[in-house]
């Protein structure tokens, strides 16, 4: 392993977002909102209640612009180079599940548009595996291959709801045409799934040697941090979680990938998770690490870890 771990830099992190829903006022969305808000008022929960009819008092102004609190993409890529970042949104091309998303016909309407617009502005764009591809590699197969006709070679990868399993749906992502994949983290908790904090090669049990894809280790995941069913902190109590993690890497040494999905960049709904992220990015640099999209990571791993090119 080398000194330097990414050049100069004492650590690195792989920006990315997983894009689940890209436009939240759908039809459906407005319904799954409105029927929230009356379970939380029939609960006597005020604070989820407020924050439901707020946003729901929003959606006519935002009909009228054309607008919507999701689609901040390009905002967000400009947002992370000012701060000296870049990033990776995995793309959804396929939804045969219902975890997959409630409103699919929105997401394959919109889905050029927003392929365009993140490479206009500069950012990676990967496939984010459908829940059933995690089963389905064949699926998977046919995912990449429409994405990639709307964003050219594709190389980097995550299931949806981290659906990984290292013995069965990793080491087959080398002949769909993955050169790596950031899916092995856990849903529940910081810290390394594999207890490995730096990119390497998965082992392929049949063959018996280091497969020839870059695992990119996931650290940090908002929903891990700010879902009720899982932490449930506010991003003021997360930070200091964060940052310890930050701390180790930058003793330690580490290359890894922190998740944030698009839908926490709304400063009105976000309650601070946006500006957490972009204080993430600062307290990086500021610990001698370096932001970069996931494509960029698995590059360097793959150099060091003397991963075969075609």
């Amino acid at each position: 392993m080398p000194a330097r771990w990414y050049g100069s830099a004492r650590f690195a992190v792989a920006l990315t977002h997983d894009v689940d829903v890209p436009w939240r006022w759908t039809r459906i969305g407005v319904r799954g909102a409105a029927a929230r808000l009356k379970g939380d008022v029939l609960a006597r929960r005020p604070g989820p209640a407020l924050h439901e009819a707020r946003g729901l008092a929003r959606v006519p102004l935002h009909k009228l612009r054309g607008s919507d609190p999701n689609w901040r993409f390009a905002e967000i890529v400009a947002e992370e180079r000012a701060h000296g970042g870049q990033s990776t949104f995995f793309v959804m091309a396929g939804h045969g599940h219902r975890a997959d998303g409630a409103a699919p016909e929105v997401y394959d309407r919109l889905r050029p548009k927003l392929v365009e617009t993140l490479v206009e502005a500069g950012a990676e764009v990967g496939l984010h595996g459908s829940y059933l591809s995690a089963e389905d590699l064949d699926r998977l197969a046919r995912e990449r291959a429409m994405l990639a006709q709307l964003e050219g070679p594709l190389v980097g990868h995550r299931y949806h709801y981290l659906r990984v399993d290292p013995h069965r749906n990793l080491v087959p992502l080398v002949g769909i045409g993955f050169h790596y994949d950031t899916s092995l983290g856990f849903p529940d908790a910081l810290g390394f799934r594999a207890g490995i904090a730096h990119p390497f090669r998965p082992w392929d049990m049949e063959r018996d040697r280091p497969a020839d894809l870059v695992e990119v280790p996931l650290a940090v995941m908002d929903a891990t941090l700010a879902e009720d069913r899982y932490e449930g902190l506010s991003a003021a109590a997360a930070k200091p979680r964060v940052l310890a993690l930050l701390d180790w890497a930058a003793e330690h040494g580490g290359g890894f990938s922190i998740l944030w999905h698009p839908e926490r960049f709304d400063a009105a709904s976000a309650h601070g998770w946006d500006r957490l992220y972009f204080e993430v990015i600062d307290a990086v640099r500021e610990r001698g690490g370096v932001c970069v999209t996931a494509r960029e990571l698995g590059a360097t791993a793959a150099d060091w870890l003397g991963v075969p090119t075609a």
